[in-house]
């Protein structure tokens, strides 16, 4: 029988649930998957309101864990990611972090060195929100993804988990974990593409006035679809905290995410990412931000900065 209207719900629908934040998604997934062993990048921050979104699910379910080093433009190596599964044999799970936006590295690659490991590639999606996008290039390689509304809308809270091309796994249903219905509201009302342009604009803009900012570099240069905020590297010691509380005064809030690693890195094993998270000041880019504000941060940066170095 031919029926005359779709019967089924689930039909051309992607295969991802609702959580109250991307942290209790990140948590379903691990719990769904049950790793014998997992490696994280060697970059996690840690705050004493927030705990750590990434690492506490870890610890929640008592999962062993490991760490791969990343580069100072947060990048993931390929190669030193292979030379790591090949020593423990036992990790079978590999979360890549795409932090404030950037690709955490060459995905497609990094997809290759887990599946000829056994290994289930995870894409932390909370800085990379092309959720909604025409043509997402990040959260479509691993297998699976997840996401952070609130660091993209002004919602509060929200997230979601995404099981790419297969199934979702009744192991990481939300169980009793509910979003609230205003995000969702906030999420089918949103125009992303339009969120998403805007967020290049600020981001462009604010990378050509970087340019004439002496003692200031991002972390990188080449635009991402959907960026969460602008990281530059604060050159000096101790000039990103002095920097960061000057602006603060001026009335220019920044943020200086992953200012404090986890307790379970440590600087000698690590330099490199103990050397990023002493430097690292996120400006903001967001989708409030106009033309006018990006120049007075700017503006506002040049005079911090010029009262530090008199």
């Amino acid at each position: 029988m031919i029926p005359k209207s779709a019967t089924d719900p689930e039909n051309g629908l992607r295969q991802a649930r609702f959580f109250p934040a991307a942290r209790r998604a990140w948590r379903a997934c691990l719990r769904g998957l049950n790793p014998r062993r997992i490696l994280l990048p060697a970059y996690i921050g840690y705050t004493d309101r927030e705990g750590s979104g990434v690492f506490d699910p870890v610890i929640e379910l008592q999962i062993p864990f490991s760490f791969y080093p990343i580069s100072r433009e947060l990048l993931a190596d390929s190669d030193v990611i292979e030379k790591c599964l090949a020593r423990e044999r036992d990790i079978d799970v590999l979360l890549l972090i795409h932090y404030f936006g950037w690709p955490g590295g060459n995905v497609s690659t990094i997809r290759s060195v887990c599946d000829a490991a056994g290994c289930v590639l995870i894409e932390d999606c909370a800085h990379a929100f092309q959720w909604g996008q025409a043509e997402p290039s990040l959260g479509i390689t691993g297998d699976f993804a997840f996401y952070s509304i609130h660091k993209y809308l002004a919602s509060g809270t929200g997230g979601l988990l995404h099981a790419v091309n297969r199934d979702y796994p009744a192991t990481m249903e939300p169980r009793g974990e509910l979003i609230d219905p205003m995000v969702l509201d906030l999420l089918a009302r949103a125009d992303l593409n339009a969120i998403a342009n805007k967020r290049r604009e600020n981001l462009a803009r604010a990378l050509d006035g970087l340019a004439t900012i002496e003692g200031l570099q991002p972390l990188r240069t080449k635009i991402p679809l959907a960026p969460q905020s602008l990281p530059v590297w604060v050159e000096g010691e101790n000039m990103r905290e002095k920097l960061y509380f000057g602006l603060i005064e001026r009335d220019v809030p920044t943020t200086a995410l992953y200012y404090r690693l986890h307790h379970a890195l440590t600087r000698e094993h690590f330099p490199q990412s103990f050397q990023v998270s002493d430097h690292i000041l996120n400006l903001p880019i967001h989708q409030d931000m106009t033309a006018d504000r990006i120049d007075r941060m700017l503006l506002e940066i040049r005079i911090v900065l010029g009262k530090l170095r008199a």
